[in-house]
């Protein structure tokens, strides 16, 4: 029962700080390269502006520029930055919660069992990225889809391409 506790806390804090770490590198849309369609309709140096712009808003540090944007991509994003900002709470809920079920769990059955669950917790956690990295990889729409039907309470996320 323990190491599954552990493996409830363990696996959102890591996804989620995983998306924080690696979406939110305004450094890796700065490399990309400038044959990107974007690129060549706006130039490298207003996508970088935007880039940074939008990176921002979706973290709440600023507003997004509107001229940029139409209204169901504004409506979207908004709805995304409000997702953002629950799945940063869950996270840090959630590393808070490892810190204290750890240091209980610790003192309770002993270090060696702690370790042995979270070693369990965590095996779980890798078995459960690979099976979702597979998923993706089988059957990226229909997943995508299914999480966008499932996530948005309305059909915003359809953008014009």
């Amino acid at each position: 029962m323990k190491p599954f506790i552990f493996f409830l806390v363990l696996f959102p804090g890591i996804l989620f700080s995983s998306l924080f770490l690696v979406g939110f590198q305004q450094s890796w849309y700065a490399e990309q390269p400038a044959t990107r369609l974007a690129y060549q309709q706006l130039g490298q140096e207003r996508v970088v502006e935007q880039t940074e712009n939008l990176l921002q808003f979706l973290v709440g540090q600023s507003r997004l520029q509107p001229e940029f944007y139409t209204l169901k991509e504004l409506a979207h994003l908004i709805d995304v930055r409000r997702l953002l900002l629950v799945a940063q709470i869950w996270t840090t809920l959630s590393m808070f919660a490892l810190l204290s079920l750890s240091v209980r769990f610790a003192a309770q059955f002993g270090l060696s069992r702690y370790l042995y669950d979270i070693s369990l917790a965590s095996a779980g956690c890798s078995l459960a990225y690979v099976l979702l990295a597979l998923l993706f990889w089988l059957d990226f729409d229909t997943l995508f889809l299914n999480f966008h039907h499932w996530i948005f309470a309305n059909d915003f996320w359809l953008l014009d391409p």
